[in-house]
């Protein structure tokens, strides 16, 4: 008498949807037996868990493949085929391992059996038309989201907040436009987070500084919502990109984190590589009993001994600032001959006729000239062109020479608004052994 393992699963949505209940598939599968002469060996039973999942995710099913080795089961029964696999690659990696133990399968409500060659030949030839159907549902999907997202429609989700979703494309909520202004000009003059948090807050719009951080990280507001469909921008992709670039470099500061770090997040260590972290030394003038405060930079690593054979690096603040005020300018016109001097005029013009062209075949495609798929086709090739031209040419900001006044004006400011100038201008700055200082400006 054979031994079968019966095999059974349903998911809990497919339950909640269908009614489909693992006591209706062993009923089924115990009264086939019975018919048929054939001894339950034992019961699999994955309950709740999809067949979408990896079959490694299954603990019933890899219990009836141990015992398949085991050489303990001579026959595989389940109610359909879907109960067994829905996955391909699944299915085949499974079918190798039965196929070398000699253990066939049975959907007892279906014409599906690996018991016979035509069998196992009909198995192949439907599983070969899932893929094929399923590649094409991808093709169509991808393809979907292509064209959506060339005629500028949303891909999908919440709208971020100061947008309003008008005929699938994303429009400015005037209603909210005052407040994401306040969030990224705060930003931007302060880079402060808890800064933009409060001046949403000042302009009725109550947020976590969780749900700030997404907001300011969000390419929506320059112009490009998720997918990569255009939108009205709030701000400019250089903003987007001053922006991105400081919440990355943002650091923890080891000492009176109420204080002001004009630097905080632009210091590097040369020695490690490391950011270098605000601290500050406090000490009693003696003469008249007032307490002295002094910023400065230490490496992290250093200090949390993840690097012990860092120096580590320290230098005041005062230094440093002392050292931009004398240098800034010469260093501002040594970084825009730099870069004039590596400019490729050639791969320029080239990009621009590429640009021009690629505006074309989106004229060409509105006309009904060219198919969907033409028109993806030939605009991957020219924007990997544009990508390819940009990389070689090494295309970085020229920076503008700073005014007469810049020190005069700069000496005025608050320090969060001094931390917001160094912000905006300089991307990192890198102090070597003896106090050498390198400045770097944003791509």
């Amino acid at each position: 008498m054979k031994r079968a393992a019966i095999y059974v699963r349903v998911s809990t949505r497919e339950q909640q949807k269908n009614g489909l209940s693992v006591d209706n598939q062993l009923d089924s599968l115990k009264e086939y037996c019975k018919k048929n002469k054939i001894k339950i060996a034992e019961i699999y039973n994955d309950a709740g868990i999809s067949a979408r999942k990896k079959y490694k995710k299954r603990p019933a099913l890899l219990k009836l493949m141990n015992d398949c080795m085991d050489g303990s089961i001579d026959i595989i029964l389940f109610t359909k085929l879907d109960r067994w696999f829905r996955s391909v690659a699944d299915y085949y990696e499974v079918q190798s391992i039965l196929d070398q133990y000699k253990v066939p399968w049975r959907a007892i409500w279906e014409d599906y059996e690996t018991e016979t060659s035509s069998g196992v030949f009909k198995v192949n030839i439907m599983l070969s038309v899932a893929q094929a159907e399923a590649d094409r549902t991808s093709e169509r999907t991808r393809d979907s989201v292509e064209y959506r997202r060339a005629q500028g429609n949303f891909l999908g989700g919440r709208p971020p907040l100061g947008y309003k979703l008008i005929n699938k494309k994303l429009v400015i909520d005037e209603t909210k436009r005052d407040v994401v202004n306040a969030i990224f000009e705060t930003y931007l003059n302060t880079f402060s987070i808890s800064a933009a948090v409060i001046a949403a807050s000042n302009h009725g719009h109550r947020m976590a500084t969780s749900v700030c951080w997404k907001t300011l990280n969000n390419t929506a507001y320059c112009g490009n919502a998720h997918g990569g469909s255009s939108c009205p921008s709030y701000i400019t992709q250089e903003q987007h990109n001053i922006i991105t670039e400081s919440m990355r470099k943002k650091t923890r500061t080891t000492k009176h984190s109420d204080r002001v770090y004009i630097f905080s997040g632009l210091c590097t260590c040369g020695y490690c590589g490391s950011r270098m972290v605000g601290r500050v030394n406090v000490w009693t003038r003696k003469r008249d009993n007032v307490k002295k405060y002094n910023n400065f930079y230490s490496c992290s690593a250093h200090l949390d001994m993840r690097r012990p054979d860092c120096p580590g690096m320290n230098l005041s603040e005062k230094k440093i600032e002392s050292y931009l005020f004398k240098n800034l300018n010469s260093i501002i016109e040594e970084h825009n001959i730099s870069l004039k001097e590596n400019l490729n005029d050639d791969n320029q013009n080239k990009i621009k006729n590429l640009e021009l062209k690629l505006k074309r075949i989106g004229d060409r495609y509105e006309l009904g000239d060219y198919s969907f798929s033409e028109y993806k086709d030939k605009r991957f090739e020219l924007m990997a062109e544009i990508a390819n031209l940009r990389n070689q040419s090494n295309v970085k900001h020229i920076i503008p020479a700073l005014p007469d006044d810049w020190k005069d004006v700069y000496e005025s400011l608050t320090l969060d608004n001094k931390k917001a100038f160094w912000h905006r201008l300089i991307s990192e700055i890198i102090i070597d052994k003896n106090e050498k200082i390198n400045v770097l400006f944003y791509a």
